[in-house]
């Protein structure tokens, strides 16, 4: 089953994506512990880390590095809950 989609994505120093999802949850994402490896390694930089983009199906790098958006919702710590099924109707 896929994540809700990604509907806002802000990049914080030193390396984290605050990430909001269509049901209206909003979670923080760390990166710090992948940039010890990998293409993740090119991410160190905050110039470059902020330049994060959400798409359909996660986040991607202009240096061809991506997290799924079921990664970002699995290991991400929620920080706002999901709103009701009632104030999503009253916002529309």
């Amino acid at each position: 089953m896929l994540a809700p989609k990604i509907t806002a994505l802000k990049p914080e120093p030193p390396h984290t994506l605050v990430v909001t999802f269509e049901t209206g949850e909003v979670r923080l994402f760390d990166l710090t512990p992948h940039l010890e490896w990998g293409v993740f390694q090119e991410l160190r930089p905050y110039e470059l880390f902020k330049e994060a983009k959400a798409d359909r199906w996660g986040v991607t790098w202009p240096t061809g590095q991506d997290l799924s958006r079921n990664t970002l919702y699995a290991e991400g710590v929620p920080v706002a809950p999901a709103r009701a099924p009632d104030d999503a109707q009253q916002e529309a």
